[in-house]
């Protein structure tokens, strides 16, 4: 995920630009999970935990602001923290 970090920041500034709000990335991962159940004859609990797992893991350092030039990298840790906050976990 470290390789992700920088695109997905700006992809989800990019996400505020077109006016997305903090609660619209819960309501996306939500939908999202239930379309992918709906379509798995193999769905199981642990599985949607796992693709919620997934898609936190993704959304976290979209919705972190941009890195400055010359400032550190975050570390796993601290996007984990973050995905915790976001997602109420």
């Amino acid at each position: 995920m470290e390789a992700l970090a920088e695109s997905l920041r700006d992809l989800g500034a990019q996400h505020v630009h077109w006016g997305t709000r903090p609660e619209d990335y819960a309501t996306a991962r939500d939908a999202l999970v239930a379309a992918i159940g709906a379509l798995s004859p193999d769905w199981s609990p642990s599985l949607e935990s796992e693709w919620r797992a997934a898609i936190t893991a993704i959304v976290g350092p979209n919705r972190s602001p941009p890195k400055a030039r010359g400032s550190r990298r975050r570390t796993e840790k601290e996007t984990a923290a973050d995905a915790a906050v976001l997602w109420g976990g």
